[in-house]
């Protein structure tokens, strides 16, 4: 047995069998790669999208377990 096992998130820890001693350790993000270099007026522009038209942004894994349909 391991002495310590690392989760990315708390869905990965729970899919482990209990015995496991987890430790969970989210994915380091560079924040700094998300700094806005344009308008939200620019992007909806670009994208077609009319000012005050919801915009819904969901960013993962695309497989059934994570549930977009019901997102959607």
């Amino acid at each position: 047995m391991p002495r310590r096992v690392i989760a990315v998130s708390g869905a990965v820890a729970e899919s482990l069998p209990r015995h496991a001693r987890t430790r969970i350790i989210h994915d380091a993000v560079d924040t700094a790669a998300f700094v806005r270099r344009r308008s939200r007026a620019e992007v909806r522009r670009e994208l077609g999208v009319e000012e005050g038209s919801p915009v819904v942004l969901m960013v993962a894994h695309f497989t059934r377990w994570k549930g977009h349909e019901v997102f959607l």
